[in-house]
């Protein structure tokens, strides 16, 4: 599953609103996160699970990728995101 692909899915569930107003981020902003676009100017905006991947993938520092496992409940293999070559 694509990164936005789970923002959509995610955002579907609570609400745009909801989960906007908790973030602190504009409801555009969110829906720009959960489009496809390979490149940032594709949408506008590189949603936040593309940015963690770049991060991992310029630094190679497993605590990024360990710190979102073990602080959140996807450790089901329905909601695993692909990080791109890693």
């Amino acid at each position: 599953m694509k990164s936005h692909e789970v923002l959509k899915q995610s955002v579907e569930d609570v609400g745009v609103k909801t989960i906007a107003s908790d973030l602190g981020v504009s409801p555009s902003l969110l829906y720009k996160w959960c489009q496809p676009g390979d490149e940032p100017t594709d949408s506008g905006a590189t949603n936040p699970l593309d940015r963690l991947a770049k991060i991992f993938e310029a630094t190679g520092d497993e605590q990024i990728i360990s710190c979102l496992l073990y602080t959140s409940d996807a450790a089901d293999d329905s909601l695993r995101v692909d990080l791109g070559g890693r």
